[in-house]
């Protein structure tokens, strides 16, 4: 099971995240954008949600004008989302100020040769300061990192025909070079080795109900949307174990997506509670969530989740 690494709290929290390889200058970039008002928390941090647009923008300026992803799209052989990691400075950022991604994208396949992937991995850059009480803007400085794996699979396939083995596209390779090698998804929802479970796994008291407000034009629930039930899962959890500080703040994300949810669905969760050390009473300065998303009455979960919150 992968470990944790506690980092100086006061800077960042860490998930373990794999590294890009060395990639050409034709699948790097670093592109900019805008945030979003709720994208920073009223302390200025920036929330773990509001560096997703990095892959939209990296996948925009490297990847949408390439003929053998038009070619793929076409014949419904994409990449999925499969995980996502996302981790995030401690340090306020200004809301109103243009930010920057450096980073890429690379092909690879599994030791197997049974899985093929697109994955993204980004730094994002940001200006310093906040909005209330007014200050900065400061330099810029690395406000957070993401790793997005995308599973190629055939959409139009039948069960045990998703898989994609071959790419068969023009500039693509027929079978990618390097090697990636994902964890388990459910791991993802575990308390990791070197944690100190604070409350087990439990059964969340609510439950969430899908409407077309949560889906998107991939004609399912958008991929953020469960990291949100998931946080709001968690909090309640944590009320109710008397660890409610009202300013913790998710700051480190994990989750595999495992199956789709669909306006009209019920969404369950199942979430435990960990921290780095063992601690008494309302003493955790960092708490971490790790558990499950279930459909209506699933057995196994549609997602994965592990967060921290500081």
């Amino acid at each position: 099971m992968a470990r944790l690494t506690w980092l100086d709290m006061s800077v960042v929290i860490r998930l373990p995240s794999p590294a890009l390889p060395p990639l050409p200058d034709s699948q790097r970039g670093r592109p900019t954008g805008e945030l979003h008002y709720d994208d920073v928390a009223q302390d200025g941090r920036l929330g773990i949600l509001g560096t997703a647009p990095i892959i939209g923008w990296l996948w925009r300026d490297l990847i949408t004008h390439l003929p053998g992803a038009r070619e793929m799209q076409g014949r419904g052989q994409i990449p999925v989302l499969t995980r996502l990691i996302v981790n995030t400075s401690e340090a306020p950022a200004r809301v109103d100020q243009a930010i920057a991604a450096d980073g890429g994208f690379y092909l690879a396949r599994n030791s197997a040769g049974s899985h093929l992937f697109l994955n993204i991995g980004a730094t994002l850059f940001a200006k310093g300061g906040r909005l209330l009480p007014l200050s900065g803007p400061g330099p810029e400085f690395a406000v957070a990192s993401i790793f997005a794996e995308h599973t190629f699979t055939n959409i139009f396939g039948g069960p045990g025909q998703r898989g994609v083995t071959r790419l068969n596209a023009p500039g693509f390779p027929e079978v990618p070079s390097d090697i990636y090698d994902t964890t388990a998804p459910a791991l993802v929802g575990e308390v990791p080795a070197d944690a100190a479970t604070l409350a087990p796994l439990t059964q969340d008291d609510a439950y969430f109900i899908a409407g077309l407000d949560h889906t998107d034009s991939n004609q399912h629930v958008n991929s953020l949307v469960y990291v949100r039930w998931f946080i709001d899962a968690a909090l309640r959890r944590m009320a109710a174990v008397g660890q409610n500080k009202p300013m913790r703040y998710a700051r480190a994300l994990e989750i595999a997506y495992r199956k789709p949810c669909f306006a009209g669905d019920r969404i369950s969760a199942r979430v435990a509670l960990f921290t780095p050390t063992p601690v008494a009473g309302d003493d955790a300065a960092v708490i971490g969530a790790a558990g499950a998303l279930y459909r209506n009455d699933d057995d196994k979960p549609c997602a994965y989740v592990r967060i921290v919150l500081r």
